[in-house]
């Protein structure tokens, strides 16, 4: 595949070497193009040497560096930080650990991650359960507690919560609806004692 690609790509330069009545904004949106395109192959290293790293080990230590920095309240880890949190939570937990540091990271790189990192991770087949590790959970215990790490905590109380009910109910996300009708049915009869 990557043979392929690469003859597109020698394609794509001899047919830009062609190009005579291109404008200004045209030539713009190209190079936004092939920038963007470049900014992808460089995540997307970065992420491929992860996910072969995540497969053997977890480390935790650049999540706790990248924390550390992102929570330390300058206006620019703000920025990246809120960013972050719209990720889908396992995606945002394989950033923390895929970048040595997410507050360096290009800004070409950085917007190419935010919009692609699920959707890259989903076509890796990419599924290990980055937050079911003793070293991870204390790692985010050692949280500080403050107004810009209270998100994250919650969502990650929510999916440990969310993980331990469908531990408890053998795989199922939700209790089976028999079980949840004598418990009602035992609420109802305990209030009315």
């Amino acid at each position: 595949m990557a043979l392929d690609i690469h003859k597109e790509l020698d394609d794509i330069s001899r047919r830009l070497l062609e190009l005579t009545d291109i404008d200004d904004t045209q030539e713009d949106a190209l190079h936004h193009r092939l920038s963007t395109i470049s900014a992808q192959l460089r995540a997307q290293k970065t992420c491929r040497a992860a996910i072969e790293e995540l497969k053997q080990t977890r480390p935790v230590r650049r999540m706790t560096f990248n924390l550390k920095k992102l929570l330390d309240g300058s206006e620019a880890s703000e920025a990246r930080w809120s960013k972050l949190q719209t990720l889908e939570f396992n995606s945002l937990i394989f950033c923390l650990l895929s970048f040595s540091t997410l507050m360096t990271v290009p800004g070409d790189q950085f917007d190419w991650l935010l919009q692609n990192v699920t959707k890259y991770l989903e076509m890796q087949g990419f599924s290990l359960n980055l937050t079911e590790s003793t070293a991870m959970k204390r790692t985010i215990d050692k949280i500080p507690r403050q107004e810009n790490s209270h998100a994250f905590l919650k969502r990650y109380l929510k999916r440990e919560l969310d993980m331990a009910v469908k531990s408890d109910n053998g795989g199922e996300d939700e209790p089976p609806q028999k079980r949840c009708r004598v418990e009602c049915r035992l609420k109802v009869q305990v209030t009315h004692i």
